[in-house]
C-alpha cells in the first residue's frame, strides 16, 4: 500500500520528455511550443502533453 502511494507520488513529479520527433501529418503545438507542458506540473490541454497536434485539429482552432 505504501509502495503504491510512493509510486503514484513519484509519477506526479516525473516529467515526460518529448523526443523531438513529430509524426507526419502533425505540427508542433502552438500553445506549449512543443514541450507538452503549459506550466511546470500542468500538461498542455491542447496537445494532451504530446507536444504536437494533428494538422486538421490545428486548422479547426484557427
Amino acid at each position: 500500500m505504501l509502495n503504491k502511494f510512493w509510486g503514484s507520488l513519484k509519477s506526479l513529479f516525473e516529467m515526460v520528455e518529448v523526443n523531438g520527433e513529430i509524426p507526419s501529418m502533425h505540427k508542433e503545438c502552438p500553445v506549449c511550443k512543443g514541450t507538452g507542458f503549459e506550466d511546470v506540473f500542468i500538461t498542455c490541454e491542447s496537445c494532451e502533453g504530446n507536444g504536437y497536434v494533428k494538422e486538421l485539429q490545428l486548422q479547426e482552432t484557427v
